[in-house]
């Protein structure tokens, strides 16, 4: 599955990254709980819907590969039948930035399957996250 797009936003590119590296603007954001920034990664606990072996409550991490501030985050997750990896860019734009992104993902096992339905689904959350975070910044 591969996610792309952009948003723009009313914020300096500084304060876009630093929204997203701010642990209380992540969760009011995403919806997530205990988020937690180190240096190279960072975790949060996540709660899924009851769809089969992959609702409930996990912890995630997601590792940083690459880290300019305050414009360029390579990103990667690997987590039993989910793998993924992501760019994200933030640019000047007039008075404020924008925030393209660009995304691949697999899933295997029994889920792979629906892997084309839940695009539409992922594609909703993504667009849902930059404009809760477009609020808060």
């Amino acid at each position: 599955m591969e996610l792309s797009g952009s948003h723009n936003f009313s914020a300096s590119p500084q304060a876009v990254w630093d929204a997203l590296h701010n642990p209380s603007v992540l969760q009011s954001a995403a919806g997530l709980q205990n988020v937690q920034w180190a240096d190279n990664s960072v975790t949060a606990t996540v709660t899924l819907p009851n769809l089969g072996p992959i609702g409930g409550t996990r912890t995630v991490t997601v590792a940083v590969d690459e880290s300019s501030a305050p414009s360029h985050m390579k990103f990667s997750l690997n987590r039993s039948v989910i793998s993924a990896n992501g760019v994200v860019d933030i640019a000047p734009n007039g008075s404020g930035s924008t925030l393209t992104y660009n995304a691949a993902g697999t899933v295997s096992g029994p889920l792979a399957a629906f892997e084309g339905m839940a695009k539409p689904m992922v594609q909703s959350q993504i667009n849902q996250f930059f404009a809760k975070l477009a609020e808060l910044v």
